[in-house]
């Protein structure tokens, strides 16, 4: 009970439960986005994994913080996400394929999507992956910040075919996310600052929202 009791556990499970039936409809409902749905899938299925495997043996869950936290790590996490748009904009430009998939979805469809992998990603290397190598991988912080920002970098070059300084502004932002998420042992901070980076990014291609 310890360790549910350092997150809003009920709040997480309703929560990754919105996501598994989002990514579910979008595979089955928009074609265009039908191989990332089942990349994105595969992460909620293995974070969810990852995620009994931590509880089962009495390790922590990064996910929401306890309520009384939540003003604060939204402010952080908006922050972060704002100080990674002036990173990424000052070493990278966006990879075309990101650009071409918000270009060709619905207004409401991509402000869902860039929400949707926002909170995905987090979930997983931050909520879920994290955790793990922090906890198991016989790893101090900063090494297991590392590998974890490998880690996302890599999903970042596969799925979106980004370029090297492109790869540069995810190792950087994966960095500073997870030195906040392991600080507050929730993915909650991560989440929030993807999405306004995300929606910052979004706002920038296609004028919305």
């Amino acid at each position: 009970m310890s360790v549910l009791a350092e997150t809003s556990w009920k709040l997480t499970v309703i929560f990754v439960g919105f996501l598994v039936y989002s990514w579910i409809w979008i595979i089955t409902n928009i074609p265009e986005l039908f191989t990332l749905g089942v990349i994105y899938g595969f992460l909620m299925l293995s974070g969810m994994i990852i995620s009994v495997f931590l509880i089962s043996t009495n390790k922590p869950v990064f996910g929401f913080p306890p309520l009384r936290l939540m003003p604060e790590t939204t402010i952080v996490g908006a922050f972060i996400g704002l100080l990674s748009v002036l990173i990424s904009g000052a070493i990278s430009q966006l990879p075309l394929f990101q650009v071409s998939i918000y270009m060709q979805l619905p207004p409401l469809i991509a402000l869902f999507f860039a929400v949707l992998i926002s909170c995905t990603e987090e979930s997983f290397f931050r909520g879920a992956l994290l955790p793990v190598v922090y906890y198991y991988g016989n790893e101090n912080v900063i090494q297991a910040i590392i590998h974890n920002s490998i880690l996302f970098t890599i999903l970042h070059w596969v799925a979106y075919q980004a370029s090297i300084p492109s790869l540069i502004s995810s190792f950087i932002f994966s960095i500073i996310v997870s030195a906040a998420s392991l600080h507050y042992k929730s993915g909650y901070v991560g989440m929030i600052a993807h999405v306004t980076y995300n929606l910052m990014i979004l706002h920038s291609i296609t004028g919305f929202p």
